[in-house]
């Protein structure tokens, strides 16, 4: 089991370099003055970390909001 994790962890690893690799453009993002040029890798991994956060704090309040209703 040690062995298949070992294989499974730099498959991973292999797969995070591929993607970096073939993202490599820049993009230029604006919001009203404000301007900021990074990779599109790097954009993509920012955008899914915040959809994680965001998701999961919707899930805690509705959550939450429904052990109140139902107490």
């Amino acid at each position: 089991m040690n062995v298949f994790k070992k294989i499974l962890f730099f498959l991973i690893i292999a797969l995070i370099a591929i993607f970096i690799f073939q993202n490599l453009n820049t993009i230029n993002i604006r919001f009203i003055t404000w301007e900021l040029k990074i990779t599109q890798s790097v954009l993509i991994v920012i955008v899914y970390i915040l959809g994680m956060l965001s998701g999961g704090l919707l899930f805690s309040m509705l959550k939450r909001l429904w052990t109140a209703k139902k107490s």
